[in-house]
């Protein structure tokens, strides 16, 4: 399966993201947002950098969501690049997002919530983009 095709799935099971109003809904299409983010971030690392993501990596035993975090932190740290560093913290927010949509049921997941998950879920693949070509652009 590839990112593409969890994007289809996404868009087949939320056409239109605009007209949720269901909460659960809500909470249930920023879980699949994220985890397709996610994977897009994975293939950014596995293709743009050499991190190893393993409990036997750098990062450690962190939890593998953190650990991608923690590379993007890596990346900001070392290269100084205000893209890197917008990517880490919008990450970090997005995890607290859906960490809040999926595990924290008695808490309230209002509109700004949804809304601002949706928007991590589109800048976010698209400033990891740009970073890479950033970097390209620097190495050449």
């Amino acid at each position: 399966m590839s990112i593409s095709d969890l994007h289809k799935t996404i868009d087949s099971l939320f056409p239109d993201l605009n007209s949720i109003d269901s909460e659960g809904t809500q909470r249930a299409c920023v879980n699949r947002k994220y985890y397709a983010t996610y994977h897009h971030l994975l293939e950014v690392l596995n293709n743009h950098f050499s991190y190893d993501l393993s409990n036997e990596g750098r990062f450690g035993n962190t939890g593998h969501h953190k650990r991608v975090v923690l590379a993007f932190e890596d990346v900001y740290m070392t290269t100084g690049s205000k893209n890197a560093q917008q990517l880490y913290l919008k990450i970090q927010n997005f995890i607290s997002k859906r960490h809040k949509a999926d595990y924290y049921l008695d808490s309230d997941f209002d509109e700004f919530d949804y809304k601002q998950s949706i928007k991590f879920a589109n800048d976010i693949p698209d400033l990891a983009n740009k970073l890479v070509e950033e970097l390209k652009n620097k190495r050449a």
